[in-house]
């Protein structure tokens, strides 16, 4: 398969090596508009063009494109490929806005092309794991999720917000356990930037199963959390994927016994999921996340977003802005 991968940034590096190391891809481009990324790429996979130019990816002959620049380039981007005849991926969020989400998705499936979106943890052969544990009901069904996500203070997000860049994965996982539609029942900003945009939240969703979800952000942590615990009839799984190992365990309903849930550890989630994109395009398979659940998350995310509006425009107090840029 032939790929030209737009974007080479510290995350787009890592997409970069897993594609080049990949045996069934064959690198055509690199494009970036940064002297610095193109740079990095060049390092990484001498002999490949690398280019500042989006408008060449129709020039070089590619089947596919990667698209792993910042969140709100992506909806433009992908749609120069998708115009191309190319199938393409996209990172998370698939774009942080519903109408470009809805008009990428109509585009590729008028074109018969693969669109896939970079929920990484649904390719964590950990998350597979909980999953797993989950569908065989050893422990009853779900009641109640509680996820949580935090970087420490001074990171930043480049695609607009915490809830743009830290929210996708934990929606993608919650749909994974149960794919009807989500509820945006409230949102609670805890800390905020002098103009306003969320650095610490607390997000209570509803699934339309039923499934009470609450989603803890935030950028102003002082140790950095990736974990998701979901309490069911008889027991607790849980998944942490901070710690070292063990990041799946089963509690009983009393928390007496605890036993560690095995996964491979051999392949890594970026690895997967690039294979995942490949198998897609080469041989039909259908991926994990493709446009249809990308677009779904977008609109949840939205809807976050306006529950922040509404209680500005109520003339609730905003929250004492951070002490952090």
């Amino acid at each position: 398969m032939r790929v030209a991968q737009i974007g080479c940034g510290s995350w787009g590096a890592n997409v970069l090596r897993e594609l080049a190391a990949h045996p069934r891809v064959d690198l055509v481009l690199v494009v970036d508009p940064r002297l610095s990324a193109r740079t990095r790429a060049t390092a990484l996979v001498p002999g490949v063009p690398v280019t500042h130019d989006t408008a060449s990816i129709g020039r070089v002959g590619a089947d596919a494109a990667v698209v792993v620049t910042p969140g709100p380039v992506h909806a433009e981007v992908a749609e120069i490929a998708l115009r191309q005849g190319l199938h393409v991926f996209i990172e998370k969020p698939m774009t942080t806005s519903l109408a470009d989400a809805a008009r990428l998705r109509v585009l590729a499936r008028e074109r018969g092309l693969v669109g896939m979106v970079g929920h990484l943890m649904l390719h964590h052969p950990a998350v597979r794991a909980l999953i797993g544990v989950l569908r065989s009901e050893s422990i009853g069904a779900p009641v109640r999720v509680r996820c949580d996500r935090a970087s420490i203070a001074g990171s930043r997000d480049v695609d607009g917000s915490i809830f743009w860049s830290l929210a996708p994965h934990d929606l993608s996982m919650v749909r994974a356990i149960d794919p009807t539609p989500i509820q945006v029942v409230g949102v609670e900003v805890l800390r905020a930037t002098a103009g306003g945009l969320p650095l610490e939240a607390e997000v209570r969703l509803r699934t339309a199963a039923g499934l009470p979800v609450r989603i803890g952000l935030s950028r102003v942590a002082d140790r950095k959390t990736r974990r998701m615990l979901v309490e069911c009839e008889h027991g607790v799984v849980t998944f942490d994927d901070v710690v070292k190992s063990s990041k799946v365990v089963v509690a009983s309903r009393r928390g007496d016994h605890v036993q560690p849930v095995g996964y491979d550890q051999t392949v890594s989630p970026l690895e997967a999921e690039v294979d995942a994109f490949v198998r897609a395009v080469l041989d039909g398979a259908a991926p994990h996340a493709d446009f249809e659940e990308g677009a779904e998350v977008v609109e949840v995310i939205e809807a976050m977003h306006a529950r922040c509006d509404g209680l500005w425009g109520r003339g609730v107090r905003r929250p004492v802005p951070a002490t952090v840029s």
